[in-house]
């Protein structure tokens, strides 16, 4: 069983027999060969895209790539993120969706003021 907890909230995963034996197996076998901690990196990796997966796509977080993005139009247009735009990807959509078009009007207003 592999069990998570946050908050004073847990969850409990229940593992087949075959997946809890081949885990014993590879907990074993790379504590003799000395290589734990790459397979409980190789472990992480694949239990966060199993997640990512698995959780509904308007409570995850937002990518870095849309976090970056939205931290420099914010600084350019001097306006602040709503925090469930940094928590839930979906908000994250909608701030871009509203921001983008005011990003792309103010850089090209700066544009022909240089001009």
């Amino acid at each position: 069983m592999l069990r998570f907890e946050d908050r004073g909230q847990a969850v409990e995963i229940e593992l087949s027999p075959r997946a809890v034996i081949a885990l014993r197996t590879a907990i074993a076998r790379a504590r003799l060969d000395g290589t734990t901690a790459s397979l409980f990196e190789a472990l992480t990796v694949h239990l966060e895209c199993a997640i990512n997966s698995a959780v509904r796509k308007d409570v995850r977080p937002p990518t870095y790539a849309q976090v970056t993005y939205a931290i420099a139009i914010a600084r350019d247009l001097e306006i602040s993120i709503p925090g469930d735009a940094l928590r839930y990807r979906r908000e994250m959509q909608k701030f871009l969706a509203r921001v983008v078009p005011l990003h792309q009007v103010a850089g090209s207003s700066h544009t022909e003021e240089s001009s």
